[in-house]
């Protein structure tokens, strides 16, 4: 099918020894295995509605003030503070730093300064209900993230008195500036079924000449995500059926009763490859990550620190 960088991580998979990721949020808590070389954001957005997706992450969703409150000013100002504070000084020099020395650790800059995101459904991806494409056949739905990149503080200033004590100190008032964003693609390289799904994720109908979602295969794939309605799959149709069933193979030429290699499609879930693991010990799930890329933003986004104070000191000539 032409599919190469898909066929590489799969490949990858069962190449080497069996590991599975464990809980649904474990992938930035510890060292997974992790690939960073196979995907680029600029190939990814070439796929169904990842494009859309990016440029509202980069326009839109980096705004949100909520986003700025929770996670932005917190981090920020306390990687800030430290530098800030050994600078002060009558003329205070403006601070800032730039997180691309953690990009040597992508799961250790994930969680550290990925502070906003905007995801695709396995239909997004695809960009059709019934059509695969390379992206969604590797990942299916994922995440677009965005991180702090670089931060530069200026600040105001002015002198506050204590007359009765004699006393004099400089009161500034930082402004934070998030100029630049990285953004990139994460999402787990896996088979796993969690307790909560109800039935085994669906991965198409394919043969060793391609692949086919079947119409009640792609309805059943969103009442698992969705709906939670049915336990088991569709499977009322039989062979001779034309792409309906989900359990049974079907053949795409089923009326005329034609069983050949390239009519006939058989179904694939995780429950698959997850049995192939148990029997040979082998298919290792992972991180897939690109790399992320620097990005200005049109519009910095900037907020007020809370003021920072220097030390008393005498009131003199000398020191005014």
């Amino acid at each position: 099918m032409g599919w190469n960088v898909a066929a590489g991580m799969v490949a990858r998979w069962f190449d080497n020894p069996a590991y599975t990721f464990k809980e649904k949020k474990e992938e930035v808590r510890k060292a997974h295995p992790q690939d960073s070389t196979s995907i680029s954001l600029k190939w990814a957005r070439k796929f169904g509605k990842t494009d859309k997706k990016y440029n509202e992450l980069i326009s839109e969703i980096v705004y949100s003030k909520d986003t700025l409150i929770k996670v932005i000013k917190p981090v920020c100002e306390a990687k800030i503070m430290q530098d800030f504070r050994q600078s002060l000084q009558k003329r205070p020099i403006p601070v800032g730093f730039s997180t691309q020395i953690d990009l040597g650790n992508l799961q250790e800059f994930h969680r550290k300064w990925q502070f906003t995101y905007n995801t695709l459904s396995f239909f997004e991806t695809a960009g059709s209900y019934t059509k695969l494409n390379e992206l969604v056949a590797i990942l299916g739905g994922f995440a677009l993230y965005a991180a702090i990149g670089n931060v530069f503080v200026t600040c105001s200033r002015h002198l506050e008195y204590d007359n009765s004590k004699g006393l004099k100190r400089w009161c500034y008032e930082p402004t934070v500036s998030l100029t630049h964003i990285y953004v990139y693609l994460m999402d787990k390289f896996e088979f796993t079924d969690t307790s909560e799904d109800m039935k085994s994720q669906y991965l198409g109908h394919w043969n060793k000449h391609g692949v086919i979602i079947t119409y009640k295969g792609g309805f059943s794939e969103m009442d698992r995500m969705h709906f939670h309605l049915f336990r088991s799959h569709f499977d009322d149709k039989p062979i001779t059926e034309r792409v309906w069933s989900q359990d049974l193979p079907v053949s795409v030429n089923g009326e005329r009763k034609v069983y050949t290699s390239e009519a006939v499609y058989w179904p694939v879930f995780n429950s698959t490859f997850n049995r192939w693991r148990n029997k040979h010990g082998r298919g290792q799930d992972y991180m897939v990550f690109s790399m992320p890329e620097l990005i200005k933003l049109k519009k910095p986004i900037e907020w007020k620190m809370d003021k920072v104070y220097g030390e008393w000191e005498g009131i003199n000539e000398n020191n005014l």
